[in-house]
């Protein structure tokens, strides 16, 4: 199904965000011609020619799936122990007097508080471009991926709701762009790191005060997410940086 053993996608890996399901599908080579880099693709040497490719999800679904998964990370956390559901995390986090503050900042935090300190000391903090994040990976904010590619004619940015339909749709067109390579095979995307077992608990069941701390703590995301959709819909993206590629086997 490949036209060449040459890198023509680089798969930036923003966590959270269905990421793993494609770095599944690189790994048992069941697309063509991508390459995964990761969480620290600033770190990595990248071929300036290569499609960058990436996944946008709603910051406070992605925000409640973090939770989750944090928390099954972390059993043994004694700030991931305080709290049941995501409510109670972002009760604490937007005010400073609640009794579980600092255990809430410790949660989402990429650093070490006091209180904490013996549990994290062996704990590697998180950078992205050598500069450590003020989040642990989960909870730090997409824009911290995609300034750096946001008006980037190679970028294509695919929608986390409508996932395994808009990467059918850059595969098949990439390879339908080549007479020789035209399918109408759907890959199916496998669902890994997934937190869905939680879906008892959604958007709908956080409180008016805790959605407002979230759109306003997340509002840089929500602002580029919004000229993601403006500017860069699926099918113009396709026809913008796929229109030169007519290479052959």
């Amino acid at each position: 199904m490949s036209k060449s053993n040459e890198i023509k996608f680089t798969f930036v890996h923003i966590p959270k965000n269905a990421g793993t399901s494609i770095e599944t599908l690189i790994e048992q080579k069941k697309v063509p011609n991508f390459e995964y880099v990761g969480h620290r693709f600033f770190q990595k040497k990248i071929k300036s020619d290569t499609i960058k490719v990436c996944i946008f999800r709603d910051p406070i679904d992605r925000f409640i799936s973090a939770f989750y998964y944090s928390k099954r990370e972390h059993p043994k956390s004694p700030s991931h122990r305080k709290f049941d559901n995501p409510n109670q995390l972002i009760d604490g986090l937007r005010q400073i007097e609640h009794p579980k503050h600092k255990a809430a900042m410790a949660y989402v935090g990429n650093k070490n508080p006091h209180n904490y300190r013996r549990f994290l000391k062996k704990t590697i903090p998180h950078k992205v471009g050598g500069v450590r994040t003020q989040h642990t990976w989960v909870f730090e904010h997409q824009i911290t991926w995609y300034k750096h590619m946001l008006n980037n004619d190679k970028t294509i940015y695919l929608d986390f709701d409508n996932l395994a339909e808009e990467f059918n749709s850059l595969i098949q067109t990439y390879l339908n762009s080549d007479s020789k390579t035209k399918t109408s095979k759907v890959i199916k995307l496998p669902h890994k790191n997934s937190t869905q077992k939680n879906k008892k608990f959604s958007s709908e069941n956080l409180t008016p005060p805790n959605i407002q701390y979230l759109k306003d703590y997340y509002r840089e995301d929500y602002v580029h997410i919004e000229k993601i959709k403006e500017l860069y819909t699926l099918d113009k993206q396709l026809k913008r940086v796929l229109k030169t590629d007519n290479t052959s086997c």
